[in-house]
């Protein structure tokens, strides 16, 4: 048997109408089966055998499809390309029927003048189920619809008809050619000699309404009756009894329309109060409306919040609402207005609505600080925990706090919540900024002199600054003076380094979406949540040498020659630490996930150096021995005949080792950097953790770390699918430059 051949010919297999049963035959010799490898047939229709069958779906517009069949045999296969074409777009039709709408309010073919309208034009479209939407518009060439009324996209005709239907009173009431053309209804003197001419006029307002599926379009001639209700009188000349528009019932009398809804809101108690209650008058000059208390639809007495009054003339509430003892009192009751016609006075007319107004009472909102006048001592660059804390009586009421007056920390700033968030600035960000505790004078001559305080021998110790707390209704407010002190005894500033992955953008992403999924963690659970330093940390690295003495970027770089190669973290655990202050007292929780060292175990680190004379050997982290053959070691480190591990001890043996400058001592560390969690005694074992490699997740609120954790839990989520790997350092802060420096990692080859 020879390879299959095709005899139906390539290209297209005709035009085909949608939603229509259709069956295409594919016709090629030798075949056994065929089969669809490339393109889609139009949606509807499937490959049965040797033959296309089925019913195409609604299409928009025409559309080609092109695709590839493949017919194939024992002795092999042959594949051909066809096309399809859809044809289908099918113009929208109208369901509103044409000519003039039943436009009134009970389905009149009629509106009164200065009545409101809100009426659906309505069209359909088979194409609609295909993905499209409809769109209504008038042109400006073609017709006019009633001032003041418009229509959306939509097809929806609202608004307030304000048509101009009375004659100028120079109209006389003459016959033919007695009138001045063009300036008059035709003929519009009444038909004999004496006849009186209306006042008042009717007219029909005829457009067309064209609605389109973006690809074809219909238009339809709508009119809408526009009657001045005048015309409604018992003397108007325009109404015949033989009429099949207007039914015995229209009649010029209408109520006003309330626009005012029937919430009105909360007041507050121990106030003058105004609430004007509005409405909608279309009749505004036949005569005047009255506004009155009536009973509720339920039969109970309408009650106004105590003080309050109506006024019967315009429908304004006002009065003075004395104390109210409840913290909030409902009250509900409903107005009538009516109208009495100015013509006629037993013809009245009116509307009714209920309204309900919420008054707040007197609320015992005494608030007091709770936090000491000494807030606490930090030093520069190390990140604040401080916080400004006030009570109030007022149950489950925010407190809000402001800066009044004073001078606090350079770099530090007061959040709304009471929060101190930053870090002091020891020196200025920028020369002449002023931002810093010294301010360095590099302008003398060249001698890089500095000052203290503009000229003054010593450094600020205390900061002095008041605070206002403000209760959430802004009826109580107290302020407080506070004092932070500063600890700088030398003019040495101090950093932290990191480590930090560069993550492809999905896995940023991924990491994204967990960190701000307030599911995981709300903001309830969350340490200082406005925080950038607590809260949830939006990175992820580690913290590798806390409180080391800030250089110039560049005596930094000596330290990374040994023991920084590119280096590669596995995720361990999730867990959770506590952090507490010298008393004791528990600040705050840390959820972190552990990092593991391949060149450290429970016995310490491999040595900084190994020789790599007998490169056969094992070595082992507790015996300074591994094999040579291992990608961590370097072509330049075998030739020196020494090894230089990058474990994290390593990495922070070397940076302790920088020398500042020439022929001084070492470089220096501060404990004090070190984070609160890793220094606080853990209730679980009665120790502190010392320093851990970890990556900080989310900072909770006392207790409520465990419930955040199990959130990550079955959340799903997996360190495991992030690989932490680094090629640099991180600085936070450098001399002479701001923001966060890096370094990156010598390059060397890697055998």
């Amino acid at each position: 048997m020879a390879k299959p051949v095709w005899t139906t010919p390539a290209g297209t297999l005709g035009t085909i109408q949608e939603r229509t049963t259709q069956s295409i035959n594919l016709s090629a010799t030798n075949a056994t089966s065929i089969s669809l490898i490339s393109g889609a047939l139009p949606g509807g229709l499937r490959l049965e055998g040797n033959n296309i069958v089925g019913t195409p779906f609604e299409v928009s517009d025409t559309r080609i499809y092109e695709f590839v069949i493949r017919a194939t045999n024992g002795e092999g296969s042959i594949d051909r390309t066809f096309t399809l074409t859809v044809e289908g777009e099918d113009p929208p039709f109208w369901l509103t029927p044409e000519g003039t709408l039943p436009i009134g309010p009970q389905g009149e073919y009629f509106i009164l003048n200065r009545s409101p309208v809100d009426y659906q034009l309505s069209a359909s479209d088979v194409d609609i189920t295909a993905g499209e939407t409809l769109e209504y518009y008038v042109d400006d060439l073609f017709g006019q619809l009633p001032p003041g009324l418009s229509i959306n996209k939509d097809g929806r005709i609202t608004g307030i008809v304000d048509a101009e239907l009375t004659v100028d009173y120079d109209a006389a009431s003459n016959t033919y050619d007695r009138q001045q053309y063009d300036v008059f209804p035709y003929d519009y003197g009444g038909g004999q000699s004496g006849g009186i001419a209306p006042r008042y006029l009717s007219r029909f307002y005829e457009f067309f309404v064209t609605v389109s599926d973006g690809v074809t379009r219909e238009r339809r001639r709508f009119r809408i009756f526009v009657v001045n209700e005048q015309q409604f009188r018992a003397d108007t000349l325009s109404i015949s009894t033989d009429t099949e528009t207007f039914i015995s019932s229209a009649t010029y009398l209408r109520a006003p329309i309330w626009t005012t809804t029937g919430n009105l809101g909360i007041k507050r108690a121990g106030n003058y109060v105004t609430i004007p209650l509005e409405v909608y008058d279309p009749n505004k000059f036949s005569g005047e409306i009255v506004y009155s208390l009536i009973p509720n639809e339920d039969s109970t007495a309408s009650i106004l919040p105590p003080g309050m009054e109506l006024d019967s003339t315009n429908g304004v509430l006002f009065g003075k609402v004395p104390y109210q003892p409840a913290v909030t009192q409902t009250y509900t009751f409903t107005v009538q207005v009516k109208r009495t016609d100015v013509y006629n006075t037993n013809e009245i007319v009116f509307n009714q609505r209920q309204f309900i107004l919420k008054i707040q009472g007197e609320v015992d909102s005494t608030i007091t600080f709770t936090s000491p006048t000494i807030l606490g001592t930090l030093s520069p660059n190390q990140t604040s925990t401080l916080q400004v804390v006030a009570e109030t009586l007022l149950t489950n009421a925010d407190v809000r706090y402001s800066f009044v007056a004073g001078t606090l920390p350079p770099g530090l700033i007061l959040a709304s919540g009471g929060e101190l968030i930053g870090k002091i600035n020891q020196f200025e960000t920028s020369a002449g900024a002023g931002d810093g505790l010294l301010t360095i004078d590099l302008d003398q001559y060249g001698l890089n002199s500095f000052s203290l305080d503009g000229g003054t021998t010593t450094i600020d110790r205390t900061f002095n600054f008041t605070v206002q707390a403000r209760d959430y209704y802004q009826q109580s407010a107290v302020e407080k003076q506070f004092t932070i002190s500063v600890t700088a005894d030398t003019i040495t500033q101090y950093s932290n380094i990191f480590l930090q992955p560069l993550l492809p953008k999905t896995k940023r992403q991924y990491y994204y979406d967990f960190i701000t999924d307030n599911n995981i963690f709300p903001d309830s659970l969350l340490y200082r949540g406005n925080d950038p330093a607590f809260g949830t940390q939006n990175e992820i690295k580690m913290l590798l040498q806390h409180g080391i003495e800030t250089l110039s970027i560049e005596k930094y770089v000596p330290a990374l020659v040994r023991n920084f190669h590119r280096k590669t973290f596995r995720f361990g655990d999730i867990k959770i630490a506590t952090a507490s202050d010298v008393n004791n007292n528990l600040i705050y929780e840390i959820i972190y996930v552990e990092l593991l060292d391949e060149f450290e175990n429970l016995k310490g680190s491999v040595g900084l150096n190994v020789d790599a004379t007998n490169a056969g050997k094992t070595i082992t982290a507790d015996q300074n021995k591994y094999k040579t053959s291992t990608n961590i070691i370097t072509i330049d480190q075998l030739i020196e005949k020494f090894l230089y591990p990058n474990s994290v001890t390593n990495m922070q043996e070397r940076l302790k080792d920088i020398v500042p400058s020439d022929g001084s001592t070492l470089i220096s560390i501060n404990e004090d950097f070190i984070p609160l969690w890793m220094s606080s005694t853990q209730e679980t074992t009665g120790t502190a953790l010392g320093y851990t490699k970890a990556v900080p997740i989310a900072y909770a609120k006392p207790g409520s770390g465990a419930q955040i954790l199990e959130n990550i839990v079955d959340s799903g989520f997996d360190f495991k699918n992030i690989e932490f790997e680094v090629d640099r350092i991180t600085i936070d802060s450098v001399e002479g430059e701001a923001g966060d420096k890096y370094i990156v990692f010598p390059k060397r080859k890697v055998i």
